[in-house]
């Protein structure tokens, strides 16, 4: 379904905002990938996803891959 992909960003991002970075990343990577199969319409969805997982990873103090995240596509 096209909206698997914004569904697990959400749940990833409540995961983020609960300190649970590695289960945040695990739903953040599924909702790329759905956004792959399916390519829902919001075409933004994989930028935003990709911002939260630099969050993620900026949040758990690695910040080389913090960075990489943020860096143009």
């Amino acid at each position: 379904h096209p909206n698997l992909g914004a569904l697990n960003h959400s749940i990833g991002c409540l995961h983020n905002e609960m300190g649970d970075y590695h289960k945040a990343l695990t739903y953040f990577d599924e909702a790329l990938k759905k956004h792959e199969i399916y390519r829902s319409s919001d075409d933004l969805l994989p930028i935003y996803v990709r911002s939260d997982i630099g969050k993620a990873y900026f949040l758990m103090g690695n910040y080389d891959k913090a960075l990489v995240q943020h860096a143009p596509v």
